[in-house]
């Protein structure tokens, strides 16, 4: 039994996505098992360089996924990573989802 608690244990503590809520542990494993997610993060570094592109690259994004959990992680994703270069973009791009 001691073996098979500290192999837990170390599952994870290697496991990379925690978040804490109202004193529980909630593992992302939605967010870290969608690869397409994580390609459409790089997409948005990628074309982060023109505002009409980031815009359309952005929006697509928004469209493709369904989740709700994850369109908030992508929103607040974006908002750290190019919040001070496009906030208006981004604050479209998510105000014209919810209104759908």
């Amino acid at each position: 039994m001691v073996i098979g608690t500290r192999f837990f244990y170390m599952q994870l503590l290697t496991f990379p996505i925690y978040q804490i809520r109202k004193g529980f542990v909630i593992l992302d494993e939605i967010i870290k098992q969608n690869p397409m997610f994580e390609l459409t993060k790089k997409i948005l570094v990628r074309v982060s360089f023109d505002p009409l592109l980031f815009q359309k690259e952005l929006s697509k994004a928004i469209k493709w996924i369904s989740d709700s959990e994850e369109i908030q992680h992508l929103r607040d994703w974006c908002m750290k990573e190019f919040g001070a270069v496009y906030p208006s973009i981004i604050q479209k791009a998510f105000s014209t989802q919810k209104a759908k």
